[in-house]
């Protein structure tokens, strides 16, 4: 299994969840705009192969595959901390 770093990126206009070798190498973005407005939270489940995040802005947990597809709303408004 390929070892990579994820993290978000709250750019106005431009967010996003992204990933990259561990060396830096090799960058995806796997999720963006209109997708994502205040992605953060990131967190992974190795076992499942999928990243899991909180937007902060658009009231929602998702998760996508390790490659950015089959993305999921987990759930969505009302969510509070």
């Amino acid at each position: 299994m390929p070892r990579y770093m994820f993290w978000t990126d709250w750019a106005p206009g431009d967010p996003s969840v992204n990933r990259a070798d561990l060396d830096g190498g090799n960058i995806k973005r796997l999720i963006q705009k209109p997708l994502v407005e205040w992605p953060n939270g990131v967190t992974i489940d190795h076992f499942a192969e999928r990243i899991y995040w909180v937007d902060a802005r658009e009231d929602y947990i998702a998760s996508a595959d390790l490659d950015g597809h089959k993305f999921t709303k987990i759930i969505a408004n009302n969510v509070s901390i």
